[in-house]
């Protein structure tokens, strides 16, 4: 399964500074940045130096992809207000003030209110299908179909553009080092070519290091471990392990496509992530498989990991499952349509997710259903929760739904 490769090097065009480790994003012990009520004592949790607070402030809401958020969501389906965009939408991030960043189909990244009222319009040359992340001082960062990555103020004003080598459907992810410069994280590819590359910017939109993976990186976004060790998924059946100056230390092979599903890191450091090959991979940090569990159809969701360690995923074969660090299934929760987005965990533990026939569930830790909402298209992006305990949930007909916090 592993391939080792510790002297391979990326295209580095100028040194970084030395990592700092504090400055990862880890499932830890209790949430200091978000300023948020603290979990149960001995319980995985997110921790960030330098986040926004009180933010969903990237795809997977950190840099780990651990999928859970600070905020608790609704307890039942109250719809507060549905926003017509013209065209399909990618899963939004979230600022501290609550306000809404989303792309869409159209090559439009929109800025809202948290009542759904545009603040501004950021216009580019292609679909955004990446979700966007903020920056600690409220920089926006996304890719464009048009091959163009974009920075912009919060005020939606250009700061620059980097231009890729294909199109960019990955989401980028965000991490600072030990001078305090934000990197800038992010894959291209597309689905007709052989060719991907993993980029590092820095925030003044200066190219770092590319490395390339034969393959394109299509829609997986890029994970930060605490040690700085990025992994990235490739449609050339792989999952690369990279060092913070952009050379490999492994690659774990996997016997089908990695273009949708994006990895997950636990506070043990083990990587997980779905395949084309419909199995969810367990990867220890050296690289080595730690165990699989083969699902009925292939998995384009990626993981969210539990307060407890708990991994949850879903399947084209229109289930959500459930499964201990062992890879034991815990329990699987079936739907109606195949589950192409990931799910995102409340503060108090309630999973939301969406699947291809236009519901929106919300299931208890224990597997049961405690609502549901209807659309009318398929769920492609995943859910978020805002500082006010709005759950946000867009739809591929173009529209963006937005539920009422509730407390029964």
């Amino acid at each position: 399964m592993k391939r080792f490769l510790p002297s391979a090097p990326g295209m580095r065009l100028r040194p970084l500074g030395p990592i700092l480790l504090g400055a990862a994003v880890v499932c830890m012990t209790q949430p200091t940045a978000f300023g948020t009520p603290q979990d149960p004592p001995g319980t995985d949790l997110i921790v960030t130096r330098g986040a926004p607070k009180g933010a969903w402030w990237m795809f997977g809401g950190d840099p780990t992809h651990c999928r859970r958020s600070p905020f608790s969501g609704p307890r039942s389906a109250s719809s507060k207000w549905k926003l017509e965009t013209g065209s399909w939408v990618s899963s939004l991030s979230i600022a501290g003030d609550g306000t809404l960043y989303t792309g869409s189909g159209e090559g439009v990244l929109r800025a809202l209110a948290p009542d759904g009222k545009e603040k501004w319009l950021y216009l580019t040359g292609a679909e955004i299908w990446s979700t966007p992340a903020i920056g600690e001082d409220g920089t926006i960062y996304v890719g464009g179909g048009d091959e163009l990555f974009h920075a912009m103020g919060a005020d939606g004003i250009r700061r620059w553009t980097f231009k890729a080598e294909s199109p960019i459907g990955s989401s980028p992810a965000l991490w600072k080092n030990e001078e305090g410069e934000t990197i800038i994280y992010f894959g291209s590819g597309d689905k007709t070519q052989n060719r991907g590359y993993l980029y590092a910017v820095d925030s003044q939109g200066e190219l770092l290091w590319k490395f390339p993976t034969g393959g394109s990186i299509y829609w997986s976004s890029p994970a930060i471990a605490q040690d700085g060790t990025i992994y990235v998924g490739s449609r050339n059946l792989a999952l690369f392990a990279l060092n913070p100056d952009g050379t490999l230390k492994w690659t774990y092979d996997t016997e089908g496509p990695i273009d949708y599903s994006s990895p997950a890191i636990s506070s043990d450091g083990t990587i997980y992530v779905g395949s084309g090959d419909g199995k969810l991979h367990a990867i220890d940090p050296d690289g080595t498989m730690r165990w699989t569990y083969t699902t009925g159809r292939r998995i384009r969701s990626s993981p969210a990991i539990g307060h407890d360690g708990t991994i949850y995923v879903g399947s084209d074969d229109a289930r959500l499952y459930a499964l201990d660090r062992h890879g034991v299934v815990k329990w699987s929760f079936k739907t109606n349509g195949a589950i192409y987005a990931s799910p995102t965990i409340g503060n108090d533990g309630t999973l939301y997710f969406g699947s291809s026939e236009g519901t929106l569930y919300a299931v208890s830790l224990e597997g049961k259903l405690l609502w549901s909402y209807e659309t009318d298209a398929t769920l492609w992006a995943s859910p978020a929760i805002g500082p006010d305990g709005t759950l946000y949930q867009e739809s591929a007909d173009g529209f963006l739904h937005a539920l009422a916090a509730t407390n029964s």
